[in-house]
């Protein structure tokens, strides 16, 4: 089992600053601290563009057994015209177990029974991959290929509200 640590801008500032120390607690902290540094220095570039607020900001997985830290997962932005995308990373070493999917769930929990949201967005590369097979199982449905200007030619997904 997992829980999701949800990650506010002072977690976030002061993991940037020394994500090593601020880890400390979890067994896994010296093979992700450098991973996390970089994650929580972009996190706080995507909140100040966004907006985030609570529940709609990026969270840890956690395992529950012994606090390590498995992977981390987003709202990319608050809900529009009550729409949001979620987003999720597995930390390498803990691909291919079932994190990523679970990562998926609880931020789909969060979307839709708790508050008034229509559908769940989702992007991926333009190929099959463990991505777009964690979104299959959950329900969505491949709805597009578009181009973003960042990452250029991506899959569009979605989940509608059951």
């Amino acid at each position: 089992m997992l829980t999701l640590k949800p990650l506010d801008t002072a977690y976030l500032q002061a993991l940037a600053a020394d994500p090593t120390a601020l880890l400390a607690a979890h067994p896994n902290h010296l093979e992700v601290a450098g991973l996390v540094g970089e994650m929580a220095t972009a996190t706080l570039g995507m909140y100040a563009m966004t907006g985030a607020t609570d529940p709609w900001l990026s969270y840890f997985a956690l395992r529950d057994s012994d606090n390590a830290l498995l992977g981390i997962c987003s709202f990319k932005s608050p809900p529009v015209q009550g729409l949001v995308e979620i987003a999720y990373f597995t930390f390498p070493g803990h691909e291919g177990r079932g994190v990523g999917s679970i990562m998926a769930r609880e931020l789909l929990k969060i979307a839709f029974n708790e508050y008034d949201v229509k559908a769940v967005l989702a992007h991926t590369l333009p190929e099959e991959n463990a991505s777009t097979a964690i979104l299959r199982k959950r329900g969505f449905t491949l709805v597009e290929t578009v181009e973003d200007p960042d990452d250029g030619t991506i899959w569009r997904w979605a989940l509608l509200r059951p």
